[in-house]
């Protein structure tokens, strides 16, 4: 027509410099022939949840070594082994990734931070879970007052994302998990991907 409309909500995006993929796996071996430990991009925890637990080092997407690492403030509840086996690793991560979650039990949280992290740039956090039964599974992800919830329940597909997360002066981020309401039965959480950009 002759009549201009006004003009959209200015829309930016930026590249991310790096990625980092972190699998919440103990490697337990729980279900005989069916691996939990993920191949690259995947860094797997390969260890039982427990406070004072370290991690250094983490590879980014290409297998380079980063100075990205983590460290269990408080510890999760327990491990659940009932995520999502697909079969053919037709969810968006592999079903290495689905299987084992770290869990937190109602009424309980836990904290851990990232460490490592370039205080000169900002940070995308993208949370997934999965448990392969039908109930309230709401967990909710806290990053700087920021909160972002995910049901796991039949879940192989969908995340959560926290954006734009600057790391403190020590290039730390914090990170709270929890049940997100009374009726939530667990939380959950099988993978973090970190996303850096400038």
């Amino acid at each position: 027509g002759s009549v201009y409309s006004s003009f959209s909500n200015t829309v930016k995006a930026s590249t991310y410099g790096y990625n980092v993929y972190i699998n919440f796996t103990s490697n337990s071996g729980y279900w005989p022939g069916v691996s939990t430990v993920a191949g690259l991009p995947w860094n797997n925890l390969n260890a039982p949840p427990q406070v004072g637990a370290s991690f250094n080092n983490f590879f980014d997407e290409k297998g380079m070594i980063t100075s990205t690492g983590m460290y269990e403030t408080t510890s999760f509840s327990d491990i659940s082994y009932y995520g999502i086996n697909t079969g053919n690793n037709s969810g968006i991560y592999p079903d290495a990734v689905n299987i084992e979650n770290y869990t937190e039990y109602p009424g309980q949280s836990t904290s851990f931070q990232i460490t490592g992290l370039n205080i000169g740039m900002k940070y995308d956090f993208t949370f997934f879970a999965s448990n392969q039964s039908w109930s309230d599974f709401n967990t909710a992800y806290t990053i700087n007052g920021k909160t972002t919830v995910l049901d796991a329940s039949l879940n192989t597909n969908i995340t959560q994302t926290i954006y734009g997360v600057t790391p403190d002066s020590y290039g730390n981020v914090t990170i709270t998990v929890n049940t997100a309401s009374p009726s939530t039965v667990y939380a959950f959480l099988a993978s973090l991907v970190i996303g850096g950009y400038t």
